[in-house]
């Protein structure tokens, strides 16, 4: 399919851009797509700053799908609809699957829903992105970093689109030293302290494919920064690296490549993105 029959296929189909509501507490805006034809149409994110037409067409929700991507994992994922976006949208997307690799975010599916995968996910998240969230308390001689579920079921939701039921979480047992957590009690989530991590990981998202089903499918990289480049850095200059194309992370000399992944995600009302499966080559 040549490139102008596919934005005649994106305003017949309301192929949607977009990313979940607001903010990931300090970085944000990631990219979404939906189809309804039977084929694969696929994105790749170039260097240029070519811009393609938006309609925004998408008012309903996509339910959260079940299966799993595809068993190979691809830089170019086979089809013949090209599609060229411009750099806005190579960081948005960068930006989403980076808040998963930062994390070393282990393989997820939706269908299988793990509860204490996603309050790994929001605590780590917090100590990267939103250290104020989280709170210190001492239990037994012992020192935990608390958040609230309040705030656990907001980001539960907003990037996996899942409901996080306190009552579920009442099943965790109280805090207790020499454990690792997650624990629950009066409200909050508690892990043991710990820091000293480092979270010097990106990833670049390299090209995807708009499904049939209505969900998208990215194709992505994951680099670390080198730890000295790291270090030393100012408030904001990790930006410049939610910036980067596929060719240009590949030679840039302060990454190191970590893995290579896919990540499916639906389209919530607002076209914004949650993740329905998660997997990287180990």
């Amino acid at each position: 399919m040549k490139k102008t029959k596919l934005f005649a296929v994106i305003l017949s189909t309301g192929l949607m851009l977009g990313a979940l509501a607001g903010c990931n507490d300090t970085k944000t805006s990631e990219t979404s797509a939906t189809s309804s034809e039977t084929t694969l149409d696929v994105i790749r994110f170039t260097d240029d700053d070519t811009k393609v037409i938006d309609p925004a067409a998408v008012t309903e929700p996509v339910k959260p799908a079940t299966e799993s991507v595809e068993s190979v994992i691809s830089p170019e994922p086979a089809g013949d609809s090209v599609m060229t976006f411009d750099a806005a949208a190579q960081e948005k997307a960068n930006i989403f699957i980076s808040n998963f690799a930062e994390v070393f975010f282990a393989d997820f599916d939706a269908g299988n829903i793990n509860t204490k995968q996603l309050l790994n996910f929001a605590h780590i998240h917090y100590k990267i992105n939103a250290r104020d969230k989280i709170k210190y308390e001492n239990k037994g001689n012992s020192n935990f970093e608390t958040f609230a579920y309040k705030d656990a079921s907001t980001t539960v939701g907003r990037y996996f689109g899942i409901g996080l039921s306190e009552d579920e979480l009442k099943k965790l047992p109280a805090p207790a030293a020499g454990e690792q957590g997650p624990f629950y009690e009066n409200g909050s989530i508690w892990y043991p302290t710990a820091d000293g991590e480092n979270y010097n990981l990106i990833a670049v998202v390299d090209s995807a494919t708009s499904n049939s089903d209505g969900t998208f499918t990215f194709y992505f990289t994951v680099y670390s920064i080198d730890w000295d480049t790291y270090s030393n850095f100012k408030e904001g200059d990790i930006k410049k690296y939610y910036k980067l194309t596929s060719a240009k992370a590949a030679s840039d000399k302060t990454l190191t490549k970590v893995t290579s992944g896919t990540a499916k995600v639906g389209a919530g009302q607002s076209g914004n993105y949650f993740l329905l499966v998660y997997n990287t080559v180990k």
